[in-house]
């Protein structure tokens, strides 16, 4: 007979490379990439999708330091980095071991739960290097086996004989059914990665608008739909907007929207940023002849009438008198104190700096300044943003799910010890105890062994 020779094992590619997703240290180095990408992404200035077409026009508006490594930050895609190869393949690759995590995760929380086809090469293929310790009984393997029986049991394990393996194993589990939540948990949060990319390639937030009531706003976007405002109100501390949404010229539903509320229709949410004040301003010299007015953007009007909408709560815009060498600033107060809103109108001086407050207008009114007289016509109007981003609402949900799983996790460790006896020697057994249980797993173990030794001893 020919002598057989032992083969190595061979290796396996595919079986390497799910090890590698499976291992914790790489969901916590991708986790890691992936949170450092999102801090970057708010210490570095990120590009306007207005100018992806025209990047080199964006990279001349910045400054400093941004301006000086522009091209550089620009190659590693580090002023559009959602939108770049690296992080949508970082996204991927982080997702693939969610995946990998899930599936095993879930196949220990169905052995452990089931109790039963657990063997040791299932064991060791959740963990490569699960902790454990060894220690040795004056007791026979039956006395041994008992003991720990006894010990496992006042402490809420269930134990299993596991055969059909060479070394007599028992194996022990504590809130076994806590296990799913680990499935639970990398599950939920490869959901919100999935539903987040989704939302971040497909979604889009469009631009603030600033209507009267009665006027109707298009979403755009190859859609029928538009909004109209119906009405818009202020009470001290509150502020809402009643909205109709149109498909073409039908009503299909209508809204309000308000601080802290929202209107949603077909995927699309528009809510209120806020307030702002619309100003019509009229001017006329001391013999009542109309004042040219300019307003930013070198809009100038020679009837003597402006209309200016603040851009956001936080806008200033300046109206010049040319032909008077007169620059006024107006600015909004928000009425956050307890009053209600408020427009201001400063005279700005020759040096750019010195501000003359000229008055302060709650509802239309005039100004008087250098025997000019300024009419002022204000209204207020909402900020309102129409938005979409599909999955949103399902990423949200998932991460919810991730929070309360590893929350359960940590309150309540699940616990699975694996125990091997066999004798030593005559009246004696070495028993080694392996555990899998989370990363709080090496800390129970210690005090675990010492209660182990303690029960073991011949005068016990």
């Amino acid at each position: 007979m020919a002598e057989q020779t032992e083969r190595a094992p061979r290796f396996e590619p595919l079986s390497a490379l799910w090890r590698f997703f499976a291992a914790p240290q790489t969901l916590l180095i991708l986790l890691g990439l992936l949170a450092l990408a999102l801090a970057a992404s708010t210490f570095i200035p990120q590009m306007p999708a207005d100018f992806a077409g025209d990047p080199q026009a964006w990279r001349a508006m910045q400054s400093g330091v941004w301006m000086q490594a522009g091209s550089f930050l620009h190659a590693l895609g580090l002023f559009n980095i959602y939108n770049s190869l690296w992080f949508r393949a970082l996204l991927v690759v982080l997702g693939l071991c969610l995946f990998v995590r899930t599936v095993d995760s879930t196949e220990l929380a169905w052995f452990v739960t089931r109790r039963e086809g657990l063997t040791p090469a299932r064991f060791f293929a959740w963990i490569v290097h699960p902790p454990g310790f060894q220690l040795s009984a004056p007791l026979s393997l039956e006395e041994t086996s008992q003991r720990l029986a006894a010990v496992l049991s006042q402490r809420g394990y269930r134990i299993r004989t596991i055969p059909e393996v060479p070394v007599p194993s028992v194996v022990a589990v504590r809130r076994g059914l806590l296990f799913w939540s680990w499935p639970l948990a990398y599950g939920s949060l490869l959901v919100a990665l999935v539903c987040g990319a989704v939302a971040g390639i497909w979604g889009w937030q469009g631009e603030s608008w600033r209507p009267r009531e009665g006027e109707v706003h298009e979403i755009g976007h190859e859609t029928p739909y538009s909004i109209q405002l119906d009405a818009f109100s202020i009470v001290p501390g509150e502020y809402s907007s009643t909205v109709t949404w149109l498909d073409g010229e039908t009503v299909v539903e209508q809204g309000l929207v308000g601080a802290g509320r929202i209107s949603s229709y077909a995927g699309f949410t528009l809510r209120q940023a806020g307030y702002v004040p619309m100003v019509r301003m009229r001017g006329w010299d001391s013999d009542d002849a109309p004042l040219m007015l300019e307003t930013e953007g070198d809009v100038l009007s020679m009837t003597g009438e402006a209309e200016i909408r603040f851009a956001s709560p936080a806008d200033q815009p300046l109206v010049l008198v040319p032909n008077k060498d007169l620059l006024l600033r107006l600015s909004f107060e928000d009425g956050c104190d307890g009053g209600g809103p408020a427009l201001r109108v400063h005279r700005i001086g020759e040096g750019g700096d010195d501000l003359e407050a000229l008055g302060t207008l709650d509802e239309s009114g005039s100004v008087l300044v250098d025997g000019l007289r300024f009419e002022v016509e204000l209204a207020w109007v909402p900020l309102l943003q129409v938005d979409r981003y599909p999955a949103a609402g399902l990423a949200l949900v998932g991460l919810i799910l991730f929070v309360i799983a590893l929350i359960a996790s940590w309150l309540a460790s699940p616990r699975l010890l694996w125990i091997a006896m066999a004798d030593e020697q005559e009246e004696n057994s070495l028993i080694r105890v392996l555990a899998l249980g989370g990363a709080s797993a090496r800390r129970w173990l210690s005090h675990l062994t010492s209660l182990f030794q303690e029960v073991l001893r011949d005068d016990a």
